[in-house]
C-alpha cells in the first residue's frame, strides 16, 4: 500500500465536498487553511463535527472511519467537519483548528479524550483511565453541537 502522502496541490473542489465515487487516493494528506485534512472513506454515518475511528474493516480497508465509539478506550482519528455518509468519501481534520463535538464540561484549554459519549470528546479529568494522552484542546466552553478546537491526532 502506498501513501499517506502530504500534498498542498490542487485537489478536486473544496474539502467540504462529499463525494459519491473517488476523487483522491485514500489516506492522502491535504495542508489547507493552517491544518491537516485526510481523505477517507466513510465506513458509518457521522454527523457534522463527530469525531471518528478506524472503522473495524481497517485491515480490508485501511482509510474507512466510522463514528467515534461510546467508549473511553478509543482512539479518535480526527474529525468530519462536514459529516458523511456510508460509502462515501471525503476529508477529515486530523491536525489543526476545527469545530467538533466537545462535552459541555470542557472550558477553554481543556485537553480532550473520548468520554463515553459517541461522537464526542471530554475533558481528560472527567474519564478514566487517564494513561491515555489528550487528542484536542477546547478552545471556547464545550458545545455539544460543534465547539472551536484544535485537534492533534496524527
Amino acid at each position: 500500500m502506498s501513501g499517506p502522502f502530504l500534498s498542498a496541490g490542487v485537489f478536486a473542489g473544496p474539502v467540504s465536498n462529499i463525494d459519491t465515487t473517488q476523487q483522491h487516493e485514500l489516506g492522502l494528506m491535504r495542508w489547507d487553511g493552517g491544518r491537516i485534512l485526510q481523505y477517507v472513506k466513510f465506513g458509518g454515518n457521522p454527523a457534522k463535527y463527530e469525531w471518528i475511528q478506524t472503522d473495524t474493516a481497517q485491515f480490508t480497508e485501511p482509510y474507512q472511519v466510522i463514528q467515534l465509539a461510546a467508549s473511553v478506550t478509543q482512539v479518535p482519528l480526527g474529525v468530519a467537519e462536514f459529516g458523511g455518509s456510508s460509502g462515501s468519501f471525503g476529508w477529515i481534520t486530523r491536525l489543526g483548528p476545527a469545530t467538533a463535538k466537545v462535552a459541555t464540561t470542557a472550558f477553554a484549554g481543556s485537553e480532550l479524550r473520548p468520554g463515553g459519549t459517541a461522537g464526542t470528546l471530554g475533558p481528560i479529568w472527567t474519564t478514566a483511565p487517564t494513561q491515555f494522552g489528550g487528542y484536542g484542546i477546547a478552545v471556547a466552553t464545550g458545545v455539544a453541537n460543534g465547539s472551536l478546537v484544535n485537534v492533534r491526532c496524527l
